[in-house]
């Protein structure tokens, strides 16, 4: 949910970050709706240069603006989307097992779990090969880094460049070698729990496949607060973002 302009007005001027601790620059300005909620957040980069940061993708932590990434957004939704995708087939197939549903009913509610279950997977390929994209650009400007710290401490050593001139060099570039690797792994870290398969879950109110297993002779009626599994699969577009 973006913010409304009376919350974020007064982060006018204000530094905002990257969900890695890394500047993005201060905010100098924002694009409000009709609603006088912030689309964007307009930000000047330090070397006179301008962005616009979505407003939805904008958070307040410990009273400070936070910027999270479109790839970190978009790949919570596929998680969540995913996970409660395998989870309603997992309760689909015990309602069958217990003879809740016809079979007639179970092979048509199947047939579309099966198919929503199909075309994430097919997004989860494509998204992981952006990601991996995206890993390959940060070891890139890694190593660009590393060389760079390399050329400074050489200069240092020979002698031509004073120690606080080199100790403020080299504390940049080490924070900025750490922002690309908190954010290098913290990708990794998705593709590796994507690849291997995410685990069902289940959304608030609705009752877990082992609930229903564990519970002797459980019939629908007994649920007070079961949501319908026709509910329809959350679209999802996927694409990644600086």
């Amino acid at each position: 949910m973006p913010f409304r302009f009376e919350h974020v007005k007064n982060f006018l001027g204000k530094p905002i970050m990257d969900s890695y601790g890394k500047s993005l620059g201060r905010v100098v300005g924002f694009t409000v709706n009709a609603k006088n909620e912030v689309e964007t957040f307009d930000v000047e980069t330090g070397d006179g240069e301008y962005r616009k940061l979505k407003g939805d993708r904008v958070k307040i932590r410990n009273g400070k603006l936070v910027y999270i990434y479109g790839w970190r957004v978009e790949a919570n939704i596929l998680e969540r989307v995913y996970s409660v995708s395998l989870a309603r087939l997992k309760a689909l197939d015990t309602l069958y097992k217990n003879g809740e549903i016809t079979g007639e009913a179970y092979e048509k509610l199947k047939a579309m779990y099966n198919s929503a279950i199909e075309e994430l997977e097919s997004k989860k390929v494509s998204f992981i090969e952006s990601l991996k994209r995206r890993v390959e650009t940060l070891e890139g400007r890694i190593k660009d880094l590393e060389y760079v710290l390399a050329v400074l401490k050489l200069q240092y050593i020979l002698g031509e460049i004073l120690p606080d001139t080199f100790n403020e060099a080299r504390s940049s570039i080490e924070k900025g070698i750490s922002y690309y690797r908190s954010e290098k792994e913290d990708i990794e870290k998705f593709i590796c729990i994507a690849e291997k398969g995410f685990t069902p879950i289940v959304e608030s109110g609705v009752r877990s496949e082992v609930e229903l297993s564990e519970k002797p002779g459980f019939k629908l009626e007994e649920a007070t607060s079961t949501k319908p599994l026709e509910k329809p699969i959350e679209p999802l577009v996927v694409r990644v973002e600086e």
